[in-house]
């Protein structure tokens, strides 16, 4: 394989906080250095970046403790980095780069990141070239060579498998079986919602055929009724224009009124506004005064605060004079002071010039005795020389006698130590054959266990099965109900779309349209929305109100004012509103005698239910409309009833006080709009139940759904209780092998520790002689010491007598230096004064200064107060010629007022006359506005019955034109309008909306089937792959594990001398089910790899993987001291086997042995500082030979 590792960078990596990079070559590097240095790490560090996730296999409990946690002196980092650096010939990592770099960060609060040359990538890409490099063997840990050894068959065949590079199609193998579940699921998803589909289509395509044929009745009613609104509008246009001859007369009268009042008001408001003026001259001089008068009071002001600003300033200066007096005294007090200061320094300085001439003359005769105290004093250092090398020499024999006393009590403390290690190791041993009595007893105890946990999980799996039923059974129920609860509302969607747009003219629509988007308020909907009707009387009431059934009920009067101007603003037509709060009912005059009689159901306005507030808009409508059974009760009443009622029957049939009836002969009943209103309340009523059923649905499945996942919970409980048990039954099992490997090092380590006892004994002999002879060396050396010692004592004695001190040259000393401390003190007191009399002196020249600052504010002041005492004299003045102005513009402001008066009476004659010419207006008005009202009542009608199919302006142009063309008559359409009506009613809940509906859920049905097509081959193209990859994988096992039994048998003969060793396939049911190891060293008879022991099992397990990378090499390997157990002949034969694999495989070798360091071309060494942290040093061992 064409792939090197080239480098490899730690930073942050556990004990690894600086920088470290590793540089490898081909063939063996290694890795030395103490035990807890760190080297470990690095193999860790490998594993890591290559995306180890096992807390395990890294030591550490979380992610975030791989990052360096600090140490003494050194502070914890936040980050952990590593990254390897490799190099291939082709592709073979996948990627398409002659270098590839894998990087791994971990941060402190557990982020990963993964990169790739530098880019961020996915954990998943980072496994793919873990998988192509074997990662999960690239690297054999420290104390884990041995583990294949003891590893069940089933076990040994997976670590084969990723030796052997078949990681890869494992990989590709689980991706497509994950793949094929995810495809089964969608596919059975997608076939739940089709079968729930089909029925709600069927449904949809019968709606849509009815909606077809009701847009076909739609059209046809709508020409009917136009052709019979054009002959009514004809007849209303004739009366409207006779009325607007008779209002033009009348606005004639009422402009000339407007113009006399127009007069009168400008005349007024001309009087008014000569009246303002004077009074704003008037309001201008009262503030003109006001202004002036404050001012005179604000001068007046600053002349008093002038004169008593001069007041102050008189008492300053007063003060300044006394300060200057007293300041000058102190100065000549001070000239005194420094003049007796100067006489005594001179005295003083004369005594000291005569004590110092009597001090040369002592210091003469002392310089001599100075001369024979130097000599004394070298000899006395030659003496002393003496003694320094003698007392060296005592203190490196005493040295010496210390080291060897200490090197005898370390020997005797270890010789002790050895001896109760021996009887430690004997208790040891009694111990372990204890505890592997105990570990065989343990183990039929777990087998027991094993035997009941399974019974527990086939319990616990039944269970899950049955509540897995159960909750599939609920889940349909709440689909079914789901259905039921969207064709409900879809239904109701329908009708209400009938109710507020279809059904209605379209001017209620614009209206009720702007109340939903908030562009009015106080809108509560149309009359026949809102009000209750028995079902037998909904055609009878729906003809008693008839277009009423679309009028608008708001809450005020202002509310029905908002709406009408939007409807002019719109352009959108005329609607009835009804306030709630200025509607009155008018009880009639009297009821009619047949109420309560045969054939007589009542009066209409208390058949109908409503809520209170709406009671007089029913009242007004419906409380002059008397309800019978049929037209032959209708005959027989007619004459007896009172002015403005009407009767209706319970088909629908009208008659009026004038004697006409309007109605026709129905085969059917028909659902007009109050009967639609029912049912769109049922509708909604109806969708409120299956909403609570369908959360008392979801409720019992969310319920059972956590029974299931109670159930779930506690199968994989019994699962997981099920595999640790068979975990701790390997365990035991291992415990009990390492049991009987630790008894055996016990009798080896007994016989070194007897060696090693007489050993300590020998030396002890030894160190005794050696004692001795170094005591005698000691004493000569004492001898000599006394020696030297006395002669330097002599020479001390006459030396102490010459540097005796001389008493009179020391007075002389002691009196030069009072004398001089008396000088310098007096020169320090007369600088001082110097300093507080020039101090005095800028005093009085600051104060002079101040005075005349003084003086001059003075000055000032005065001239301040004279200026504001004349500027308040001139402001009184001013005063009072503003008071004489004031008094001439109030008697011109008095005449302004009496004019005021007279025009005012002008205006309000004129005002009388324009009222009544309004009210003769407004009468011929009212009777302009009937008329056309009674005209735009027609094209309400028709809008209204037309459901808005055209603008009121475009309606009355489309009537004009029809009006001369229509010559059918009017009873004739009447009849065929209830015709066509009447089928219209059956047909309108099949609306467009069904159509569309339709249309939609049939193509999202094809889309469907469509993908349910391409995931039912997604599904069998991914059986297939995987039944290729199994033969694959199984033909590719059996082909290495050939390959590999040949090497093993060759490496494990090479290793031993001798001997002989087989892998043997354990087949099972058309696949090789696991593999068996037998081994068989040289000279003995064929033993199971758990009778072997450490040093043969280690070098076994060496075997097998160098066994592995014969067979198929590795691009590099790392050996955490897997050479740990093997003595010196195995090591070599084991150094001999690595030299010739490092041809083909790079190998990171950690190791304390040093015959596989002389193997080594690269060598790195590992040592721990203080701070806790790792540090790493190189030699190439090439380089270190060639030099």
């Amino acid at each position: 394989m064409g792939i090197r590792l080239t480098r490899l960078t730690v930073l942050g990596f556990k004990s690894f906080a600086d920088p470290v990079e590793l540089v490898f070559d081909r063939g063996i590097t290694a890795i030395v250095g103490p035990n807890g240095s760190g080297k470990s790490n690095l193999a860790d560090a490998i594993a890591w970046v290559l995306g180890e996730q096992s807390g395990a296999a890294m030591r550490s409990r979380r992610a975030e403790d791989v990052i360096f946690a600090g140490g003494p002196g050194r502070a914890a980092l936040g980050m952990a980095e590593v990254t390897l650096v490799l190099e291939q010939d082709a592709e073979e990592l996948g990627l398409p780069f002659h270098e590839v770099s894998l990087t791994r960060r971990v941060f402190r609060d557990g982020e990963n990141q993964y990169l790739i040359n530098g880019a961020r990538a996915r954990l998943r890409d980072v496994a793919q070239i873990a998988a192509a490099l074997r990662a999960e063997w690239v690297i054999v840990r420290q104390g884990a060579v041995d583990e294949v050894l003891d590893q069940r068959p089933s076990e040994r065949r997976d670590f084969l498998e990723h030796a052997a590079g078949l990681a890869t199609l494992r990989l590709r193998q689980a991706e497509a079986r994950q793949r094929l579940t995810e495809a089964e699921q969608h596919a059975q998803r997608l076939e739940d919602l089709l079968r729930e589909l089909e029925p709600h289509i069927a449904t949809l395509a019968e709606a849509a055929e009815r909606a077809r044929e009701a847009l076909t009745v739609r059209e046809a009613l709508r020409e009917t009724t136009l052709h019979l609104f054009a002959a009514r509008w004809r007849r209303a246009r004739d009366e409207a224009e006779r009325a607007r001859c008779r209002a033009t007369e009348c606005e004639r009268a009422y402009e000339d009124a407007v113009r006399t009042v127009r007069q009168a008001r400008e005349s007024l408001e001309r009087a008014e506004s000569e009246y303002r003026a004077l009074a704003a001259q008037r309001e201008m001089l009262v503030e003109r005064r006001r202004v002036r008068v404050r001012e005179a009071e604000a001068a007046a002001h600053r002349a008093q605060v002038a004169r008593e600003r001069a007041a102050v300033l008189t008492l300053q200066l007063d003060s300044l004079d006394r300060d200057t007096v007293s300041t000058h005294h102190e100065a000549v007090a001070l000239q005194q002071e420094l003049e007796r200061v100067a006489a005594l320094h001179a005295a003083t300085n004369n005594e000291l010039a005569a004590v110092e001439s009597a001090l040369q003359r002592t210091e003469a005769a002392a310089a001599e005795r100075a001369s024979r105290a130097a000599q004394l004093r070298r000899d006395l250092k030659e003496l002393e020389r003496q003694l320094t090398q003698c007392e060296r020499e005592r203190q490196r024999l005493a040295r010496e006698r210390v080291t060897l006393a200490a090197t005898t009590e370390a020997r005797r403390q270890e010789l002790a130590q050895l001896r109760a290690a021996a009887v430690e190791r004997a208790r040891e041993r009694t111990a372990a054959e204890r505890e592997l009595v105990t570990l065989t007893a343990r183990e039929a105890e777990l087998t027991e266990q094993l035997t009941e946990a399974k019974l527990e999980v086939e319990r616990c799996s039944a269970l899950l099965r049955q509540t897995g039923s159960k909750l599939e059974r609920q889940a349909h129920v709440v689909r079914e109900l789901e259905r039921e609860l969207i064709l409900a509302r879809a239904r109701l969607d329908a009708l209400s779309r009938a109710l507020e747009g279809e059904l209605i003219a379209g001017a209620t629509r614009a209206v009720l349209a702007a109340a939903h988007r908030g562009q009015l308020s106080g809108v509560l909907g149309t009359l026949g929305a809102l009000i209750d009707v028995p079902p037998e009387l909904e055609l009878a009431v729906e003809a008693a109100l008839g277009g009423h059934l679309h009028d608008v009920v708001v809450e005020r009067w202002t509310d029905a004012e908002a709406a009408i101007a939007f409807l002019k603003e719109h352009r959108a037509g005329r609607v009835t509103f009804h306030p709630l709060d200025s509607v009155r009912t008018f009880p009639p005059t009297r009821l009619p005698l047949a109420i309560g009689g045969p054939g007589v159901i009542g009066v209409a306005a208390e058949l109908v239910s409503a809520s209170p507030a709406l009671r007089p808009v029913v009242q007004s409508l419906l409380g002059r409309v008397l309800v019978v059974t049929d037209l032959a009760t209708t005959r027989r009443l007619l004459p007896q009833l009172p002015p403005g009622w009407v009767i209706v029957t319970r088909e629908g049939e009208l008659a009026r006080p004038s004697g006409s009836v309007t109605g026709g002969a129905a085969k059917s009943r028909e659902r007009g709009v109050l009967s639609l209103a029912r049912e769109r309340r049922e509708l909604a009523a109806r969708s409120e139940r299956l909403e609570q059923l369908v959360a008392q649905g979801r409720q019992e499945l969310e319920s059972t759904r956590v029974e299931y996942e109670q159930a779930r919970i506690t199968a994989d409980e019994a699962q997981r209780k099920l595999r640790a048990l068979e975990t701790a039954h390997a365990e035991l099992l291992a415990e009990r092998q390492r049991a009987e490997r630790a008894l055996t090092m016990l009798v080896e380590t007994q016989a070194r520790e007897t060696q090693a006892i007489a050993h300590l004994e020998r030396l002890l002999t030894e160190a005794e002689e050696q004692e001795r002879a170094l005591a005698a060396q000691e004493a000569e050396w004492e001898s000599a010491h006394h020696k030297i010692e006395g002669q330097r004592a002599r020479l001390v004695d006459e030396l102490a007598a010459l540097e005796r001190a001389d008493p009179e040259r020391e007075r002389l000393a002691a009196r030069v230096a009072v004398l001089r401390e008396r000088t310098h003190a007096l020169e320090r007191e007369r600088a001082q004064l110097e300093r507080q009399l020039e101090r005095l002196q800028q005093r009085v020249a600051e104060l002079a200064s101040r005075r005349a600052q003084l003086a001059a504010d003075y000055e000032r002041a005065l001239a301040e107060a004279e200026r504001a005492e004349s500027e308040a004299a001139s402001l009184s003045a001013a005063v009072s010629e503003l008071e004489r102005e004031e008094v001439a513009v109030a008697t011109a402001l008095e005449e302004r007022a009496r004019c005021l008066s007279a025009a005012r009476s002008a205006l309000a004659t004129a005002e009388e006359y324009l009222r009544q010419t309004e009210r003769e207006r407004a009468a011929v008005r009212a009777t302009l506005e009937r008329a056309e009202e009674l005209q735009q009542a027609v094209l309400e009608s028709a809008a209204w019955e037309l459901s808005g199919a055209r603008e009121v302006e475009g309606l009355s142009e489309t009537l004009a034109q029809l009006a001369e063309q229509v010559s059918e008559p009017s009873e004739r359409l009447e009849r065929r309008i209830v015709d066509l009506r009447r089928r219209w009613q059956e047909l309108s809940r099949f609306g467009e909306a069904a159509i569309a509906q339709y249309e939609a859920e049939r193509a999202r049905y094809e889309s469907l089937r469509s993908e349910l097509q391409d995931v039912r081959a997604t599904v069998q193209t991914l059986r297939t792959l995987l039944a290729e990859l199994d033969r694959q994988i199984e033909r590719s096992f059996a082909r290495s594990l050939r390959t590999l039994d040949r090497a093993f048998a060759a490496t494990f003969s090479e290793l031993f001398g001798g001997g002989r060793a087989r892998l043997i396939a354990r087949d099972g049911t058309g696949s090789i089910e696991g593999v068996e190891l037998v081994v068989q060293p040289a000279g003995k008879r064929v033993r199971s790899v758990q009778q072997l022991s450490g040093g043969e099992r280690a070098l076994t397990a060496v075997a097998l993987r160098f066994a592995l990378l014969e067979s198929s090499p590795l691009p590099f390997c790392v050996l955490d001291e897997v050479d740990a157990a093997l003595d010196e002949a195995n090591v070599l034969r084991f150094r001999a086997v690595l030299e010739r694999l490092a041809e083909r495989t790079q190998f990171l070798v950690i190791t304390h042995n040093r015959a596989t360091i002389e193997a080594a071309g690269t060598l790195y060494g590992v040592t721990m500082g203080e701070d806790g942290a790792s540090r790493v040093v190189s030699l190439r061992l090439a380089d270190y030979a060639a030099e």
